[in-house]
């Protein structure tokens, strides 16, 4: 199975060369480095849109660039970061006909004061057609005849010229998909100084975005630019004195965005949204941890690291995490909601700010949440709020399976459910011999403690990571044995494999996985309907105890494992349970199998 995109964002993805000067030459002078020996102090990988891509992987959303890039050395070190950062490289088109973007920072010790010199390269040159091209190899360049549809298109007002960034949105638009626009440098150095087009083309762009993530100072040029209000001198003077919050309202109206995220520096932001709400949050404190932290080091990435946490939050109501039950969709409908929303773009604004350069450092999503939900910050929910409401997706979760196995259930998916338990559990009481349980990360923790559920309750079992069947393990296996195969997903590559090599040994295969990630029935069912191809797992395997998620039950950052685990855990000891009931398991038969601790003492 392949990682899911669930967004794209092309923009500005640079490498900036840091060197040290005496002072700053000035129009006609010669300049000295600081040092006659070292030129390059160090290259660091960064821009507007790999920033922010990497800011949102970091917090759970799944990213991708979709980028030209040269085959040079600045290139493979942008890609060599992006596979650290976790931001897929799968649609960055490289050649040696392109060239990487490159800026070269000059600063002088004095006072820190810098000058940079910016070479876009290739990244200049991607208009309407070139756009077209790459929208088009990254939504059908996966092969099978799918096509890629994913859930965030992001670009910029920064590298990108407009015609470029408008056929992004557009494409986005039609595809569904919710379309962010970084407007990173004020209308009057895109169309002059940049020279990415015409004021007229930057309106368009504008008004093509779902969301607008402006600077104050860029929200001011926009508003002249898009309301009669604001145009002239006087009209600049009047939207200049307007405060963030009044200044995200009236883009809003004038744009059309469905979300309008303004940054204010240390003053905040503000959100207005389509739903007639506007909402101001305070910069988020930098409390100090026991990693340490709680200092500025660097504010030159919060803009991008914002939009990250922005994006992410998104992507979270895309999944259905939601701050308000009820509250549906990618824009928030409520003010409280549209608050959480700001809070958690800000904390990661402010954990960017706690090291040098635009991207996220190891340990970032955890000091988000820490910020986002530290003591001091201001507009926050209830008070253990994500405590309550896991327990709620929790009890959600194993409320639907129960309702699934019961003696009322009569649907046609609860009477298929109740048949796929009845023949793992019959396939585990013809076993002879020994029952292999096995899987890896969190999956492979409940393997172990099923195996050794089982083992106690008169199931000779054993626990085999899933890693290990293909260095020696395999020699454990048998024909006459049963293997128990725990994967969420149903496409865990060593799991999968671990299958495959068993029943060719003559080992009777059953997995425990979600029927969501796997929606069809086994591959060997005659009567299976035609559908979507099943799950690798569930394809190799001659049964399966399947769970679902019910609508509703949701797992944070895109996934975290949390309902899924406790579905594995409740079908496990239901397994457990019926075993028992089958085999006629008495008291004493435990106690022979489990004679030691408190447990032992009281049988």
């Amino acid at each position: 199975c392949e990682v899911p995109i669930d967004c794209i964002g092309c923009g500005s993805n640079v490498v900036d060369r840091f060197f040290r000067v005496r002072a700053i030459p000035k129009v006609g002078e010669k300049g000295f480095f600081s040092s006659p020996t070292k030129i390059l102090e160090d290259s660091v990988v960064g821009g507007v849109t790999l920033n922010h891509l990497a800011w949102a992987s970091a917090l759970g959303c799944p990213t991708a660039l979709l980028a030209l890039q040269g085959d040079d050395e600045a290139g493979r070190l942008i890609r060599e970061t992006m596979e650290i950062v976790d931001v897929s490289a799968e649609f960055v088109d490289v050649s040696a006909d392109y060239t990487t973007a490159e800026s070269y920072v000059l600063s002088q010790p004095s006072d820190g004061e810098r000058s940079i010199l910016m070479a876009s390269g290739s990244t200049s040159t991607i208009d309407a057609r070139v756009m077209a091209k790459l929208w088009s190899q990254a939504c059908l360049g996966r092969g099978g005849g799918q096509q890629l549809v994913p859930r965030i298109v992001t670009t910029e007002v920064s590298q990108v010229p407009l015609s470029g960034v408008a056929a992004l949105l557009e494409a986005g638009n039609a595809a569904g998909s919710v379309t962010v626009l970084d407007v990173d440098v004020s209308p009057s150095v895109c169309v002059h100084e940049a020279g990415l087009g015409s004021f007229d083309e930057l309106v368009n762009v504008v008004k093509l975005a779902m969301v607008l993530k402006p600077t104050r100072h860029a929200a001011v040029e926009l508003l002249g630019l898009l309301d009669p209000k604001y145009h002239g001198a006087n009209g600049a003077e009047l939207a200049a004195g307007l405060c963030p919050e009044a200044l995200a309202r009236a883009l809003q109206r004038a744009s059309g965005a469905r979300l309008v995220a303004l940054t204010a520096g240390d003053q905040g932001c503000a959100l207005a949204s389509v739903h007639g709400h506007a909402v101001t949050c305070p910069a988020c404190p930098l409390i100090p941890s026991a990693q340490g932290g709680g200092r500025v080091v660097d504010a030159t990435g919060a803009g991008d690291a914002f939009l990250g946490g922005l994006v992410a939050g998104i992507y979270q109501r895309l999944c259905g995490h939601l701050p308000d039950h009820g509250d549906e969709g990618p824009v928030p409908r409520t003010a409280p909601a549209l608050r959480e929303l700001a809070r958690l773009a800000n904390a990661a604004g402010a954990a960017c700010c706690e090291s040098l350069g635009g991207l996220p450092t190891p340990g970032a999503l955890g000091r988000v949440l820490e910020l986002h939900g530290g003591g001091g910050v201001e507009g926050g929910g209830a008070p253990m709020a994500a405590f309550a409401r896991s327990l709620e997706m929790d009890a959600l979760t194993t409320t639907a399976l129960a309702a699934s196995s019961g003696a009322a259930a009569s649907s046609a998916e609860a009477q298929q459910f109740q048949a796929s338990a009845a023949r793992v559990v019959a396939g585990v009481l013809m076993c002879g011999a020994t029952v292999h349980v096995s899987g890896i990360g969190k999956s492979g923790h409940v393997a172990k403690r099923l195996a050794s559920s089982l083992a106690s309750t008169g199931t000779p079992a054993v626990f085999t990571h899933a890693a290990e069947w293909g260095h020696g393990e395999l020699g454990n296996a048998k024909a006459g044995d049963v293997a128990l195969l725990l994967s969420h997903s149903g496409c865990t590559a060593e799991v999968v494999a671990a299958a495959v090599h068993l029943k060719r040994r003559g080992v009777r295969c059953f997995a425990l996985s979600c029927s969501t990630a796997a929606p069809t029935a086994q591959a060997n069912d005659e009567d299976a309907q035609e559908g979507p191809p099943p799950s690798p797992l569930l394809g190799v395997c001659e049964g399966a105890l399947l769970y679902g998620l019910p609508a509703g039950a949701v797992e944070p950052l895109g996934g975290a494992p949390t309902c899924s685990i406790v579905a594995m855990e409740a079908l496990a000891n239901a397994l457990v349970c019926e075993l028992i009931a089958r085999r006629r398991l008495t008291r004493e038969d435990f106690k022979h199998n489990h004679p030691g601790g408190s447990l032992g003492r009281a049988l």
